[in-house]
């Protein structure tokens, strides 16, 4: 039975990278390729999706981020969003930031946390929180330039270009 049939018309989906060795350090059982291809499999069914991603993992660079964008134009995503990595307790990230001394009161910075992924809590990256941010906005930028091709009276010239990089 067609998903659509059974009244599925959106499917959300915690990709969390376009970069498979990025995948392979947070220890998500994806490989990209193969979700590349669900990915588009299920968009050419007209069912949509929306894809999350994570910004600010530790060996994060350039070209992973690159791949990241690669994989979301090359697979049609049109609905995206990114958060900042946020560690949580007992979970390995969180650990490694008690280690570099990132965390130093466990209780006192899980008081302090406020919307999680919305903002750099701990970088544990080369980047500035300014460029983390940034890095997140842009992945999400993708989603309203989409939002907007769809409007009546869309030209693609007078969306307005973010030089995040």
């Amino acid at each position: 039975m067609a998903l659509k049939e059974v009244g599925c018309f959106d499917i959300s989906m915690g990709i969390e990278a376009g970069c498979q060795r990025i995948l392979d350090e947070i220890g998500k059982k994806l490989d990209v390729n193969l979700a590349a291809e669900n990915v588009q499999g299920i968009l050419n069914i007209n069912v949509d999706i929306h894809a999350t991603f994570i910004v600010g993992i530790p060996s994060e660079n350039q070209d992973s981020k690159n791949e990241t964008l690669n994989f979301i134009t090359k697979t049609g995503l049109k609905h995206v969003s990114a958060g900042i990595l946020t560690p949580f307790p007992d979970t390995k990230i969180c650990n490694e930031a008690r280690i570099k001394g990132g965390i130093t009161d466990e209780d006192e910075y899980c008081s302090k946390l406020g919307h999680s992924y919305e903002y750099p809590y701990i970088n544990m990256t080369n980047y500035s929180n300014e460029q983390l941010l940034e890095w997140r906005y842009k992945i999400d930028a993708l989603s309203l330039k989409s939002d907007m091709a769809h409007d009546e009276g869309f030209n693609k010239e007078n969306i307005p270009q973010m030089n995040f990089f």
